[in-house]
């Protein structure tokens, strides 16, 4: 995930030691639950090369619509993690929506020149609509993750041309020759994407 979506964080990552993934449903993490719900997708904590013991909490969360409280959550999200975890936070937003002017980046907290800025990295999954060919080589099955999503958004009335387009990429899975334990979960996330109606 950090290699696809952004690389230059993850070349400083160490990963000789296995990533923590972190709890997220705390409520020093997590907003009102009145409010709907209201916590990080993602929290892992991963050491970094330059620094010894040092280590950066991961923040990941994944946009499905367009919302105009986003920035502001992910900067709940940021502050409520660098208290609770003592860590130096690093936030990505995947913003899977259908609206190409949806670009959140930032939160502003201002009042007469006095408050917080607070910034994140956004991938905008649109973005790769014409890299399609390309992410299909890709090695990295990440990219056959964004792919999925992009045909799921093209075939929403056309389970026909859906199907096509699953196949296509299940027989790509084959041909990598991932192993059963790496196989497996993604085909979940190709399931999960591509739905089927039952017949097919």
């Amino acid at each position: 995930f950090m290699r696809f979506f952004h690389p230059q964080a993850g070349a400083l990552i160490d990963w000789t030691h296995p990533p923590e993934f972190l709890p997220t449903e705390l409520g020093q993490i997590s907003i009102d639950a009145r409010k709907g719900r209201r916590f990080a997708d993602q929290l892992v904590k991963a050491r970094l090369l330059e620094g010894g013991e040092l280590s950066v909490a991961v923040h990941i969360e994944v946009q499905g619509s367009r919302d105009p409280e986003f920035g502001a959550r992910m900067s709940t999200y940021w502050w409520r993690s660098r208290e609770r975890f003592g860590l130096p936070v690093l936030s990505i937003a995947i913003l899977a929506d259908d609206d190409p002017k949806f670009r959140p980046s930032q939160h502003v907290d201002q009042f007469l020149g006095h408050g917080t800025v607070t910034t994140f990295h956004a991938v905008k999954l649109l973005d790769y609509r014409d890299r399609i060919e390309q992410l299909l080589r890709d090695p990295n099955p990440f990219g056959l993750a964004v792919v999925a999503h992009l045909r799921s958004h093209e075939t929403r009335r056309d389970a026909g041309r859906r199907f096509r387009f699953k196949r296509e990429l299940v027989l790509l899975l084959y041909e990598r020759g991932y192993r059963r334990e790496q196989f497996q979960p993604l085909i979940r996330v190709l399931d999960w994407l591509l739905r089927m109606p039952r017949t097919l």
